[in-house]
């Protein structure tokens, strides 16, 4: 019996149970005396790679008597390489091969997971689900993943830049890109996002945390004025729990836009869902700078505030019941696009810094 890694791209087993890796959720499961097969990766496609395929090596006494699940995270969960065949064969020598790349949107997977399980387990398929199915961790004896977005480091913390490859995306069906000249950190520890005419089209740009910081206060200060992006610009400060739709994916907002409206109000406070009575609070802010947009996450209770060098600026509070509990949400900033285009010009916002304490 085995415990999964819980932690996307950690493959190594480090218990005697089972864990599913979206839920944490354990099981006793029987192995059939194959608790020491393991399984690792050896090859992984290019980000953005049209074509290729999942490579990795199983060790095992009998390694041909089990297979390979293989699933892509393309905004949800994909079994790949098809429905018709969501198992790939094992060898002899304990080589397999799975080609994730076999749909067009394929090339633009962040995350690529393989699982181990006996050759005769019945595979449960996955059609764009926000964590993998349940059932998958009956059987599973090992599981290696791996996240193919680039990495920076930013105000002392590590994250992924988001990146589509040009495939429109969520929020507003953008095309976010990676690219180092579109968002970058500079020589003063600055995060910049940018949107921008990308060929043919608009580019957008987002940040992800890779670590779940919980409840607590997070702060993001600006160092250029945020008021007077293009009328169809976004840009988000927030938390996000990707793997897990609950509570709107534990979704907490500060969000500067008008929204496609040049003469409405340029900020909002939002707690997900949005059109939930009493979950958004719309204002307006100025060209002041430096400013932070904050909230304060604890149980049952949100506080926002927006402050220019330590003077209140605006503030507002929610308390009931459905503020979600601490998961596994992550920071995260973006500047994106409405229906992914810009009305008349691009934009570009500097972030100073990012803080959180518990």
């Amino acid at each position: 019996m085995l415990l999964l890694a819980l932690t996307l791209g950690c493959s190594s087993p480090v218990d005697t149970e089972q864990s599913d890796p979206d839920t944490g959720d354990t099981d006793s499961v029987d192995t059939g005396g194959r608790a020491d097969a393991t399984l690792e990766l050896t090859s992984v496609p290019a980000h953005c790679a049209t074509e290729g395929s999942l490579v990795g090596l199983v060790r095992a006494e009998t390694p041909e008597d089990l297979a390979v699940a293989c699933f892509i995270w393309v905004q949800g969960w994909w079994t790949k390489p098809a429905w018709a065949s969501p198992s790939t064969p094992v060898e002899v020598d304990g080589s397999w091969s799975c080609d994730v790349t076999t749909t067009p949107t394929d090339a633009a997977a962040s995350e690529l997971c393989a699982v181990l399980l006996p050759a005769d387990a019945a595979v449960p398929l996955a059609a764009g689900e926000p964590s993998l199915p349940d059932t998958l961790w009956h059987a599973a004896l090992d599981l290696a993943c791996t996240s193919r977005w680039r990495t920076l480091s930013w105000s002392g913390r590590s994250w992924q830049v988001k990146d589509s490859c040009g495939v429109p995306f969520g929020p507003g069906s953008c095309a976010f890109t990676g690219d180092t000249e579109r968002i970058w950190v500079d020589g003063e520890d600055r995060l910049h996002l940018t949107t921008a005419v990308d060929g043919d089209g608009w580019s957008c740009t987002e940040l992800v945390g890779t670590e779940p910081l919980g409840h607590g206060d997070y702060a993001f200060t600006l160092a250029t004025p945020a008021h007077d992006l293009d009328p169809r610009a976004v840009l988000g400060l927030f938390t996000y729990d990707l793997h897990d739709a609950a509570y709107a994916h534990r979704e907490i907002d500060v969000e500067l836009s008008r929204w496609g409206d040049a003469e409405d109000a340029n900020a909002q406070y939002v707690l997900q869902p949005w059109e939930a009575d009493g979950h958004l609070h719309r204002f307006t802010v100025g060209d002041q700078v430096p400013v932070t947009h904050a909230f304060r996450w604890g149980p049952g209770r949100i506080d926002w505030r927006t402050e220019a060098e330590g003077e209140p600026l605006h503030q507002w509070s929610y308390a009931a019941a459905d503020v979600p509990p601490q998961g596994n949400e992550v920071p995260r900033l973006n500047l994106w696009l409405i229906d992914g285009r810009a009305e008349s010009r691009g934009d570009e916002v500097v972030v100073s810094r990012f803080e959180h304490t518990p």
